[in-house]
């Protein structure tokens, strides 16, 4: 698991290098993905046949969770499009956050399916679209008419490590 992961890790470190370190939890701003007062738009199950038939790029086989975006440029304007297969919220949030928020995403839905879907969005541009480029949906607006869910700023504990001391030279094997 990632936390027998993080401990050996640690150990390995400590041992080598002499690293103390501690974990203490901070708050940081943060988006907390809820159901949007429409209500949730996504059902619990595999992508629709048409899903997947329309978009070649992916191929995952079935009854597999995993999720994938790709990047492109239409009318000189950034967008993404996000597949998602048979993902828990958790990982919904997670990809979230790495396809378009700028913050960090926490599930607070309380839902405990596993979902797919796809979804296309615009990428923000600093300083505003070029100009004769036709609107697009921004990752907030896409999330709320697409999912049924809502992206909402607040702030949210997260464990942070704090370095103490280290060795510069590591021991010997």
């Amino acid at each position: 698991t990632k936390e027998d992961f993080r401990v050996m890790l640690q150990h390995l470190l400590q041992e080598r290098l002499g690293l103390r370190c501690h974990v203490e939890s901070k708050i940081f701003p943060a988006y907390e993905l809820v159901v949007a007062k429409s209500g949730l738009r996504l059902e619990d199950g595999d992508l629709p046949a048409a899903s997947k038939d329309s978009e070649p790029a992916f191929h995952f086989p079935p009854n597999v969770s995993t999720w994938a975006g790709k990047y492109f440029m239409s009318g000189g304007y950034p967008m993404t499009h996000m597949m998602v297969q048979r993902e828990p919220m958790s990982m919904i949030a997670e990809a979230l956050a790495m396809s378009g928020a700028d913050m960090p995403v926490v599930d607070h839905t309380g839902l405990s399916g596993k979902y797919s879907f796809t979804l296309d969005f615009a990428k923000d541009i600093p300083g505003g679209t070029p100009e004769g480029t036709p609107p697009a949906a921004s990752l907030f607006t896409a999330v709320q008419k697409e999912l049924g869910l809502q992206l909402l700023a607040t702030k949210a504990p997260f464990d942070v490590v704090t370095l103490e001391s280290f060795r510069r030279t590591p021991s010997e094997n």
